[in-house]
C-alpha cells in the first residue's frame, strides 16, 4: 500500500513542475522580446547575451520610500546619491549596473506623514493622498526618453486603507518600461504650480515597482 501511494505522490508533483517549466520559459520569451525593442540602448556585452538567450529574469520588487518636499516643479525621487537601504530604498544610486535591465510592469503607490523625520521605514503608508499629489505626475526617464508620465491619481488605489490584498493596490502598466544598465534614470514628482506642502508635518512617498530583473547569466 506504502508503495502505491508513493507512486501516486509521485505522479501528482511532475505536472506542477512542467508548470513551472512553462512559466519560466513564457517569461524568457517574453524578456528576450521586451529587451530585443531595445537592443540599441543595451551595452554591447548585454546584447551578445541577449542574443545567445544567456538571460536570467527574476521577478522582483524595488521599493523606494523618502521624504518628499512638496512644492511646484520636479521633485527627484532617485538620483545619484540614492543609496541601498533595507526597507526603504532597493535603488543603489540612479544608474543600473551594465549587466543589468529592468522591465517595469507595474507598480503601487503610498502615502504617509508624520510630525517628524526619519520615519521612512516606520510607516504604513496607507494615508490618503493630498490635493498635491492627486495633481502631480510620476516620470520615469533615462537618456533624455521620457517612458512613464502618468497623473499619481490614476496610479493609486483610493481605497487602499480598506485592502485586503496588497496585489489589489497595483497598477499594471499596459507598455512595461525598460530600464537599461549603466545609463542614469531619472523617477520625478512633478507638482503642479501652487502646490503647498502640509503644514507642521514630514510627508512621506512611497513607490514599489514590480518588476522582471534580468541579468547576463554568464556574467559575474
Amino acid at each position: 500500500k506504502k508503495y502505491y501511494q508513493s507512486i501516486i505522490s509521485k505522479k501528482k508533483k511532475k505536472p506542477i513542475i512542467m508548470k513551472t517549466n512553462l512559466q519560466l520559459a513564457v517569461l524568457l520569451s517574453t524578456v528576450i522580446m521586451l529587451l530585443g525593442q531595445h537592443s540599441s540602448r543595451l551595452t554591447e556585452e548585454f546584447r551578445v547575451s541577449l542574443d545567445n538567450s544567456k538571460i536570467k529574469p527574476v521577478e522582483n520588487e524595488f521599493i523606494l520610500r523618502k521624504a518628499v518636499s512638496v512644492g511646484g516643479g520636479a521633485v527627484p525621487l532617485v538620483d545619484s546619491n540614492t543609496k541601498k537601504l533595507r526597507g526603504i530604498s532597493d535603488f543603489d544610486a540612479n544608474r543600473l549596473a551594465s549587466n543589468t535591465a529592468l522591465i517595469i510592469n507595474g507598480l503601487r503607490l503610498g502615502y504617509a506623514t508624520d510630525s517628524a523625520t526619519g520615519k521612512e521605514a516606520q510607516k504604513l503608508y496607507d494615508e490618503s493622498f493630498t490635493a498635491a499629489f492627486r495633481n502631480a505626475r510620476l516620470k520615469i526617464k533615462q537618456d533624455g526618453i521620457v517612458y512613464l508620465d502618468r497623473p499619481i491619481s490614476e496610479l493609486y488605489n483610493p481605497y487602499k486603507a480598506n485592502s485586503t490584498n496588497r496585489q489589489d493596490d497595483y497598477v499594471n502598466l499596459e507598455i512595461p518600461v525598460v530600464l537599461v544598465g549603466n545609463v542614469d534614470f531619472d523617477m520625478e514628482i512633478e507638482f503642479p504650480d501652487g502646490a503647498t506642502p502640509v503644514a507642521s508635518k514630514t510627508e512621506y512617498f512611497e513607490l514599489a515597482l514590480s518588476v522582471v530583473e534580468c541579468r547576463r547569466s554568464n556574467a559575474a
